[in-house]
């Protein structure tokens, strides 16, 4: 039962059962890969290195389009967007798929208003994808690629609330959150200033 089947037969002579079925399974799925999120403002308030640690890279069974990532944070409360690793650098090749999410201790979003711990993540697990508009959609993970590296704590204050929050990520050029001016372009934690919104 965990890990699913390959399909289901249906013994009817009825045409009217197959299209409830089918309308019950388009309405199931249809809820659960076009939904939003509201995303907030928060003001940077402290980027500081803190040493090195288990870092997570999140490698879905789908591409992520350009301003889409994964919601990820220290507090389930309050999670950052976390952008895929799909812009051009210079330094390592675009991998679309991946997401580097941070510790294996850090929250990150799923799906039905649920979080899991990035350290819970296995092939197949499920994962809330969201774009820079706050549009979700459902991903499996094809793997999580777990790695000792060099992190940042981004500390911020929420906009709307004044909560505090924060996320660890690797210290790296190619790790981005999104910028909460109109643009909303990925900015590398590596350039992120305080007063950055």
């Amino acid at each position: 039962l965990e890990t699913g089947v390959d399909g289901v037969v249906l013994c009817t002579s009825d045409p009217k059962e197959v299209r409830a079925i089918d309308a019950i399974l388009r309405e199931h799925f249809a809820s659960r890969d076009d939904g939003r999120v509201d995303l907030v403002a928060a003001t940077v308030t402290d980027v500081k290195r803190v040493g090195a640690g288990d870092r997570c890279a999140v490698d879905a069974c789908v591409n992520f389009a350009q301003g889409e990532g994964m919601l990820v944070g220290s507090f389930a409360s309050g999670l950052f967007l976390v952008h895929a690793e799909n812009v051009e650098c210079g330094y390592v090749n675009v991998r679309p798929f991946r997401v580097n999410a941070g510790p294996t201790a850090s929250y990150c979003a799923a799906p039905d208003d649920k979080t899991a711990y990035l350290s819970e993540l296995k092939a197949g697990s499920e994962i809330l994808c969201c774009d820079s508009h706050g549009r979700t959609r459902v991903a499996n993970v094809a793997r999580v690629k777990i790695e000792r590296r060099s992190l940042v704590l981004v500390e911020a204050r929420a906009k709307t609330t004044g909560a505090r929050l924060a996320v660890l990520l690797q210290n790296a050029e190619t790790v981005r959150l999104i910028r909460a001016t109109d643009d909303r372009q990925p900015v590398s934690v590596a350039q992120l200033t305080i007063g950055d919104d």
